[in-house]
């Protein structure tokens, strides 16, 4: 296995991340301006689910269903360039509070999904448990407070694995090629790690934003939780127990009012540094309306206390449930 790695970035910039790889391959269409020009992008694909956005686009688009080990089932994107094909499968996993929409969103000649596509790759989004794509279980209901009780290495223990296979079964591939942003990057590293007979199936791992080492992580609300890590109760009573920040159609539309594209100061685009860290200039705010239709996706509030100790800890490590618990 090769690893390919790109740093730099947070939980929420993969749409960012994406602008990297512009000048990879051929454009499918002119939908998309320069990184200098800004986006042309239509702010009601944040209305669309994946399927629809990119079936509007010309593409053709798979939704497929696989179960985890412990009983969650997840829901796996496949985007296809009309006859393009390399014979090559690729896998792209999403980022914390994000989804499979995260490849897509900034559109055509712009967008990774579409670039891999145009260069005729087999495609496969994945989507972790709890998102708006992954929200049922064999057994629990998503209302029930235990659904949530997983962090970023149950998704690589059990998503990212199960994923893989599925998609190698389908396809017939004995490997494949995996890019993760991200959570994606994290999830990806559990698994190599406890499950290193996984190593064997993957041709390349292409880390975007690596989020493993977190003592210098600058996003301000991963560092607010930090504060009150030795006091988990009330830091769950302040962002849910459950679930964190569920995906609602009403952000789209407060999005469209409050985010003007050429407004100096934008509301949304201080919500997005508050959670990602201040970045102005690697955002063009003409996708902000598109991406609060997508964004955020659902995740377990479980997941982002993981990631707050090991900003405090600076170790790779396991969920710390404390002395007692931990045995």
């Amino acid at each position: 296995m090769k690893l390919n790695v790109s740093n730099g970035g947070s939980c929420l910039s993969s749409v960012w991340l994406m602008l990297v790889l512009l000048a990879a391959g051929t454009h499918r269409t002119a939908f998309a301006r320069s990184v200098k020009g800004g986006f042309q992008v239509d702010s009601e694909d944040g209305r669309l689910s994946v399927p629809e956005l990119v079936s509007k686009y010309g593409y053709n688009v798979e939704e497929h269903t696989l179960k985890t080990d412990d009983g969650y089932r997840l829901t796996v994107h496949r985007v296809q360039s009309p006859g393009r094909t390399n014979g090559t499968v690729v896998l792209l996993m999403h980022g914390l509070l994000c989804s499979s929409a995260d490849w897509l969103m900034i559109g055509p000649g712009n967008a990774l999904g579409y670039l891999l596509a145009d260069q005729g790759y087999d495609v496969w989004l994945g989507n972790a448990r709890g998102n708006r794509y992954s929200r049922h279980h064999d057994t629990i209901n998503p209302d029930n407070n235990s659904f949530w009780k997983f962090s970023w290495h149950e998704i690589g223990s059990y998503d990212i694995p199960a994923t893989i296979d599925y998609i190698l079964d389908h396809t017939g591939h004995r490997r494949l090629q995996y890019v993760g942003h991200s959570q994606g990057t994290t999830g990806f590293f559990v698994m190599a790690s406890t499950r290193p007979e996984y190593n064997d199936k993957i041709i390349q791992m292409n880390a975007l934003a690596p989020a493993v080492f977190m003592g210098n992580m600058k996003s301000p609300l991963l560092r607010f939780m930090t504060k009150f890590l030795k006091t988990l109760d009330i830091l769950l009573a302040m962002f849910g127990v459950g679930e964190f920040m569920p995906n609602q159609p009403i952000l789209h539309e407060i999005a469209k009012h409050i985010c003007p594209p050429n407004s100096t100061v934008n509301m949304c685009a201080h919500l997005l540094f508050l959670l990602a860290g201040y970045n102005p200039s690697q955002m063009d705010p003409a996708i902000l309306p598109v991406l609060f239709g997508h964004t955020p996706a659902g995740s377990a509030t479980k997941q982002l206390v993981h990631y707050a100790q090991e900003v405090l800890s600076n170790r790779f490590e396991m969920y710390d449930y404390g002395k007692v618990k931990n045995v």
